[in-house]
């Protein structure tokens, strides 16, 4: 016993005098680690090397006093530097007011703010203190309540309700006991396991719980010390690969027959990925992934790995099994394997639309929806694991438009903690859902590298198709062929899950519908005749399976009806609900929709239950079912139809019109052709009705071309439709419009004869995708067009570019023209088209906007002295190529600009402009708005702007971002701006403010005749006393610029 006691003060000691090294932030995290080791520090919290720091900094420290005695004293002091602290703002502010501050109160305002930044750390030390201490006395009363607790004794006669309530005080694992007597058991055995740990060990924990708070973090580092010894990280790895392999390795091409399943590696082809533009205003940046494994790897432009990535694709993209197929990737990767994969020790995929319990946390998911109920795997050990090592875990969450638990509106949960990286940031997290659903990640979506799920590319339908048709090489290529035929059927079988159905019709039918309703449909009508073949025991003849057998029997018709009616209540409630109760259907209807394969039951296990569920076989057959329905009502119930029109849109945030499910109504359409003049009508009522403006006095039918395509109208509906309510029309098209846009093209083919045909009508015109080759072709059946903008993204020739160029050329009303670049590693160069239209006296444009394009400055500088009628020109500059960053500088063209008698607003941004500055005196007087943006204007350039800015009487809107200022340029601002009576919108984001150039601004503004409306100071380094000064004045976020900022 003695020598014991000598060995274990002389233990002590060493300890004691190991914590008098000095903890800094120089040291490497292996240092840091060995000594929290040795220290026995729980670190398991520490996401960052700063909170390794600090928490090995609060364990130097010992406890002088009692517990309470120092909390006591903490609060006090607090109050007391609280109390000081305002003492200070009031003193600032009051020193602020001053209009004529002397350079010795400038002085002494920059010593209080010295004086309260120290202050207001000691402060936040102080509390930290107090809650670390106090998180010490609740750990040891918790600690004392849980000995108490676990001295109760366990009975048969207990409820379920207590047993599961001592389960959760004891944190005893219970998700495999299904039955009373099960959970009854587990606590026994805990309470026993309890019991002897206390007859070994109790005295020693119950002196570490009364030492400092040091002693307490003894006490926590060994529980988390003891749960990653006991968690055997092999074993777990086993359990998920033999899930991935066995559940994610299969894809059922006929969901509506079980045991037709196909190996992944037999059928899977990687989709096309595309990396979106994160600081433009559209359009799509020129970083194509090779395959789904590539999202891993993402990095951002300073060479950091990306830990937050959102999949964007429609219905049916395929978005499921990509994320499955990378769960599966993982699970068969090889010892050497070179896979960006093999970089994660584990991986997790969660469905969100399989949670039925919103409070459920990360492990208890994992537990419930991967690993088996009778997993080895310890529980807190695990939930220890992924907080020590979230750099080694990938988690992918699947399906955030299908989210009916409400998880991710539970702000406490810790599922959406992870996704508003708020939680586990070193951690992989890939993110996937419908493009529609991004806004419910709000402010957290800057986090996000957004990547558009495109389907197929065309070599890859190809892969596709030969994977399925293997053995049977001559409906292999007659399906090639008749794809090459019918371009617009090509286009559908860019989406997966068409894609699939276009092969199970062609290899049951040898022919295909020409759109996606008549596709569902078919594939409705061939599940019901499997179904009735079945029912019957007597198989179709080759005869009957090969009909098209388009009209739907009533009893089919009927089940789709009720099941259209439920899901269409859920979706005009505001949400779109994809899990049901069987309740919700009833026996007789789930029954037969499940023997039909429409529905499929699942039975989900949570926690101690195991519920029943009814899901649709996908996605897009629950909007086919509500659309029919809706359509029944357009026959049936015009009243009824009405009311539920109206309840699927709304009013997003930029003021326009949003329908909740464009895929339903799609669907309506095709079952009822007379459904798009309603849908036209109604829009065109909105936007009277909400003063919703689309491009002045264009209607716009971008967000109508599948519904018009889906009804298949004739030349003459057409007409029909749009020859009322306005004589111009509007198109904005992507790359997922295609198959609407060739099916007009074909109907120009035959209509180009006749007179007043709707492309004839087309003035506006927008463009955002790859480059195509039939876009000049179009171009040319758009005689008066008024407005064009085309977005080009991925590579593109030379010989490309000029044909575009050529047939812009022969668009002689055209007036508004915007051509935007966003390849940032090619610069297409645009000097032949600014030739050309020097050229051409007979396109004299209104307004132009050039993006991202190369282009000879004096070229560009003699066409725009052709701009007779210019009142709007942008040019916004290349982006720069990394690291070099430097700036085209553009000063013939800024030399010209004065010539622009009716100029109103100008927009040069990304552009060096420092020795041009002065070229722009003749012309601020008849602007509007000026946005110099990016210019690299120095104090001197500023200064000179100033000088002559305050001529600008008109001004409206003035954007000197990024640029940088002094205290001095601020003041040659501010004096400028008080001379502009009509300025409304300021804009300073980026440009190195801090509390002393702020307080001059804000004080500058306040004064001024004519109060602003809106003021934008993101990213610049104030503190509490410069956004103190800034009260009174409108200043707002802009979440688009702090992406162009990060961007570059």
């Amino acid at each position: 016993m003695t020598k014991a006691g000598n060995n274990g003060t002389a233990q002590q000691n060493r300890c004691s005098k190991d914590k008098t090294i000095p903890i800094s932030d120089k040291m490497p995290i292996k240092e840091l680690k060995r000594l929290a080791s040795e220290w026995q520090v729980d670190i398991t919290e520490c996401l960052e090397k700063s909170d390794l720091v600090a928490v090995l900094r609060n364990a130097q420290q010992k406890n002088q006093q009692s517990m309470s005695t120092k909390v006591d004293q903490i609060d006090e002091s607090t109050q007391q530097i609280q109390a000081g602290v305002d003492e200070i703002k009031t003193n600032t502010d009051k020193i602020q007011v001053v209009s004529d501050a002397t350079k010795e109160t400038q002085k002494d305002v920059r010593s209080i703010s010295e004086s309260t930044k120290r202050m207001e750390e000691q402060l936040f030390e102080l509390k930290d203190r107090m809650t670390e201490l106090k998180a010490g006395d609740n750990a040891a009363a918790q600690q004392h309540s849980g000995s108490a607790v676990k001295t109760v004794p366990i009975t048969d006669k207990m409820s379920i309700k207590e047993l599961k309530g001592l389960a959760s005080e004891l944190q005893v694992d219970i998700t495999g006991c299904l039955e009373k007597s099960e959970l009854v058991a587990a606590l026994r055995n805990a309470q026993q396991q309890n019991t002897q740990n206390n007859s070994s060990g109790g005295q020693t924990n119950l002196e570490e719980q009364t030492d400092t708070s040091g002693g307490t973090r003894k006490v926590q580092s060994r529980s988390a010390q003891a749960n990653t010894e006991k968690f055997n990280l092999q074993e777990c790895q086993e359990e998920l690969k033999e899930f991935y392999l066995s559940e994610k390795g299969k894809v059922n091409l006929l969901p509506w027959v079980p045991d037709a399943v196909e190996d992944m590696d037999n059928i899977f082809v990687d989709l096309e990925l595309v990396k979106q533009q994160s600081f433009r205003s559209s359009g799509e940046e020129v970083v194509k992934l090779e395959s789904n494994e590539d999202l891993v790897s993402l990095k951002t432009d300073q060479g950091q790995r990306v830990n937050r990535v959102l999949v964007m694709g429609d219905a049916g993209s395929g978005k499921s099994t990509m994320a499955a197929n990378i769960a599966y990737k993982w699970a068969g990767l090889k010892d050497d394997s070179q896979s960006p994969l093999s970089k994660f020790t584990l991986v997790f995929l969660i469905s969100l639309h399989e949670i039925q319990d919103s409070n459920d946390n990360l492990v208890d998911l994992i537990f419930q929806l991967i690993l088996p109920e009778d997993s080895q795997v310890s529980k807190e050990g695990l939930k220890s694991y992924i907080t020590s090592n979230a750099t080694d875990v990938l988690l992918l969450i699947d399906g955030m438009d299908e989210d009916s638990s409400g998880i991710l509106k539970a702000r406490s949960n810790e599922i959406t903690k992870i996704l508003h990286n708020r939680k586990l940031r070193s951690c992989c997290v890939i993110l996937t859902t419908r493009p529609h659903r991004i806004g419910d990640l709000g402010e957290h979506l800057r986090h996000y590298t957004q990547v558009k799920l495109r389907g197929f590319s065309l070599e890859n339908i190809l892969k596709y198709i030969d994977k399925f048709f293997r053995e049977d090489t001559d409906k292999n290529n007659s399906l090639i062929q008749k794809l090459q035929d019918e371009p617009h059927i090509l286009a559908l079988a860019a989406i997966p899950v068409l894609l699939l159905m276009i092969c199970l019709l062609w290899e049951d039918q040898c022919s295909l519908p020409s759109t996606k309703t008549q596709l569902y449909k078919n594939t409705l009508n061939h599940m019901w005749k499997r179904y009735k073949s079945k029912e019957s025991q007597n198989f179709p003849s080759d005869e009957e399976s090969d009909s098209d057998d388009e009209e739907m029997t009533d009893e089919m018709k009927s089940l789709v009806y009720t099941l259209g009616k439920i899901v269409l209540n859920g979706i005009y409630h505001g949400n779109e609900q994809v899990v049901f109760s069987e309740k919700d259907f009833g026996s007789k209807v789930c029954n037969l929709g499940c023997q039909v394969g429409i529905i499929t039951r699942e039975r989900l296990r949570s926690k101690c239950k195991v519920k029943a569920l009814v899901i649709f076989l996908h996605k897009s057959f629950q909007d086919l079912c509500a659309g029919m329905y809706l359509a029944k009502l357009f026959d049936s119930s015009r009243t009824d139809f009405d009311i539920c029109l109206k309840k699927l849109y709304g009013i997003d945030q930029n003021g326009f019109i949003h329908f909740y499910s464009t895929y339903v109504l799609d669907f309506c359409c095709g079952f009822q052709p007379h459904l798009p003049y309603i849908l036209l009508k109604l829009t065109l009522s909105l936007s009277k009705e909400h003063k919703i403006s689309s491009h002045e006095s264009f209607l716009d039918i971008s967000s109508h071309l599948s519904h018009i395509f889906e009804s298949q109208l004739t030349y003459a509906e057409l007409v029909s439709l749009f020859s009322c309510e306005s004589t111009n029309i509007g198109l904005s098209i992507s790359s997922t419009d295609i198959p609407y846009v060739l099916y007009l093209l074909k109907l120009t083919e035959s209509a180009k004869r006749h007179e007043g045909f709707i492309l004839t009508r087309l003035a506006y015109f927008q463009i955002k995708m790859e480059y195509k080759q039939w876009i000049p072709s179009l171009l040319n059946a758009l005689p008066n067009l008024v407005r064009l903008a085309i977005h080009l993204g991925l590579s593109n020739t030379p010989s490309q570019l000029n044909e575009l160029y050529f047939a812009i050329n022969k668009l002689t009303k055209l007036k508004d023209l915007t051509l935007q670049n966003f390849n940032a590693l090619i610069r297409y160069d645009i000097t032949y088209l600014l030739d050309i239209l020097t050229k051409n006296k007979q396109i004299n444009l209104n307004e132009l906007f050039l993006s991202g394009f190369q282009f000879d400055n004096k070229v560009n500088a003699n066409y725009l002295t052709t701009c007779t009628s210019l009142t709007y020109l942008s040019l916004y500059g290349p982006l720069p190529q990394i690291p070099q960053r430097q700036l085209t500088a553009i000063k013939d063209v800024i030399k010209v600009i004065p010539n622009l008698r009716k100029l109103e607003s100008l927009n040069i941004v990304h552009y060096q402009i420092c020795g041009a500055v002065k070229y722009l005196k003749p012309v601020v007087s008849q602007l509007l708005r000026l946005n110099l943006r990016i210019c690299l204007l120095s104090e001197r350039h500023l200064k000179e702007l100033f000088t002559f800015l305050n001529r600008a009487q008109k001004l409206k809107l003035l954007d000197l971002s990024c640029n940088r200022f002094s205290l001095s340029s601020v003041k040659s601002l501010v004096e400028c701006l008080q001379q502009i009576p009509s300025l409304e919108e300021l804009s300073l984001l980026g440009t190195g403010l801090n509390d002393e150039t702020v307080c001059v601004l804000a004080r500058g503004l306040k004064e001024m005749k004519s109060p602003l409306l809106k003021l934008i100071l993101d990213i610049n380094s104030f503190s509490q006393i410069g956004k103190a000064a800034l009260e009174g004045l409108p200043v707002e976020d802009d979440v688009m610029s702090q992406q162009l900022l990060a961007g570059l």
